[in-house]
């Protein structure tokens, strides 16, 4: 085996190793924010209304009593959050 090969082997164990070897923190929990003073569950935080049509490429996504919003991406696609659809 050339000692190219032989290097090549040697990172991809190393980088395996460590990305398997990492520590999980399972403390975490998804959606919640760890920083004091998150407005986590609030709508709005000083927003301002602007007329319609000054950003064209934003559009509004409503899904029965949810709604979101979506970026026009082209005259066929918009790109939303998934838990919107």
């Amino acid at each position: 085996m050339s000692s190219f090969r032989f290097l090549l082997l040697g990172v991809i164990f190393v980088a395996v190793s460590l990305i398997v070897s990492a520590p999980i923190d399972e403390s975490d929990e998804c959606g919640v924010s760890d920083f004091p003073g998150s407005h986590a569950g609030e709508r709005i935080i000083n927003g301002t209304k602007v007329p319609q049509g000054k950003y064209p490429w934003v559009a509004f996504l409503s899904t029965g009593p949810d709604a979101c919003t979506a970026s026009i991406v082209s005259r066929k696609y918009i790109l939303t959050a998934g838990h919107c659809v």
